[in-house]
């Protein structure tokens, strides 16, 4: 059996979501890679890059741009299981409250990963490295607790309990 569905409503975000969660007030959070441009290459520079917030509420859209793309990854973008923290990647593992006006300067944790998790019991962060096939997990104050082999190239996490 098939179920219709329909659009009911459309947002403008940045140039190419890639991937989005939803915060303790359903607010959807969208990870956008941004557009690349490959004329002075080696050298690739992005537009429309950075986090965009949806607000349930207003259905007003925050955008809060990336002054550079430094993610290969494919899962970019993460709650925590209160949904009071929003984690993306962006040449760093960085965490920002659901309630933040502007982006932290600094990131959480330094390093470049492919994926990126959430516990959805302990609230560890996992952090997926290509380069070493390995699974790398995280308390939220962003110290490492354990880490261990995956296959190549490991880009997101299933739990089960």
């Amino acid at each position: 059996m098939f179920m219709l569905l329909s659009v009911t409503k459309t947002y403008t975000v940045g140039s190419c979501p890639v991937d989005l969660v939803a915060d303790n007030n359903m607010n959807i959070w969208v990870y956008c890679k941004g557009i690349p441009d490959y004329s002075a290459y080696p050298d690739i520079s992005y537009t429309g890059m950075g986090l965009c917030k949806i607000d349930r509420t207003t259905g007003n859209v925050t955008t809060f741009p990336f002054t550079e793309m430094v993610s290969p990854g494919i899962y970019n973008v993460a709650v925590s299981p209160d949904g009071k923290t929003i984690y993306y990647l962006n040449n760093g593992l960085y965490a920002v409250a659901s309630t933040a006006t502007s982006l932290p300067a600094s990131a959480l944790i330094n390093g470049s990963f492919y994926g990126l998790d959430v516990d959805p019991k302990s609230g560890n962060l996992v952090g997926l490295d290509a380069v070493n096939s390995k699974a790398v997990i995280f308390n939220t104050n962003g110290i490492e607790q354990d880490s261990f082999e995956t296959g190549d190239f490991p880009n997101s996490v299933v739990f089960s309990y």
